[in-house]
């Protein structure tokens, strides 16, 4: 059975054509699974390509727009030029000033401003929100590899692991 998708393709972090990230944004992406969105975005052959999943438009206004983001290996909780990009494609012309997206961190905010002069938009993440879960296991993983490795080396190594966590501040 065929199914047509509608797509967006965007140039990001540049003000011209051709230029910039290269982003493919699924518009709909709901009954697609994920081996799917994975093939996919091995055919787009990006960076990234975003799956939107629309919801309820009061839940999407509350906690933020599903959206999934893989690259052309696996998926992503998260990638700074999808989100900018997704969050643009999704504010469209309704000039809105925030734009809020459910991603696999959970909700981050888009906010936009646009001087009246350009039809340019800047958009930025300010989230205090803490990525702690795709850390965590981003953390474990790599304390995990370099135990096991020590563990060869010398029997007496005591394990130490410091990976800084990041968040986006005001």
């Amino acid at each position: 059975m065929t199914r047509k998708l509608s797509l967006v393709q965007v140039d990001v972090f540049t003000d011209r054509a051709f230029a910039g990230n290269s982003l493919a944004v699924i518009l709909d992406g709901r009954g697609l699974t994920t081996e799917q969105m994975q093939a996919i975005a091995l055919e787009m052959n990006l960076s990234e390509t975003t799956f939107v999943l629309p919801g309820d438009a009061a839940a999407d206004r509350t906690r933020g727009t599903r959206v999934r983001i893989f690259t052309v290996q696996e998926e992503l909780p998260f990638a700074g030029h999808p989100t900018l990009g997704t969050a643009f494609v999704l504010r469209g012309d309704t000039g809105a000033s925030e734009v809020k997206l459910d991603l696999n961190v959970g909700m981050v905010p888009v906010r936009f401003t646009q001087s009246e002069s350009s039809a340019l938009a800047f958009g930025e993440i300010r989230n205090l929100v803490r990525f702690t879960k795709p850390m965590r296991l981003l953390r474990s993983r790599i304390c995990k590899s370099a135990i096991s490795q020590r563990r060869r080396r010398s029997r007496r190594c005591r394990p130490v692991c410091r990976i800084p966590s990041f968040r986006y501040a005001r």
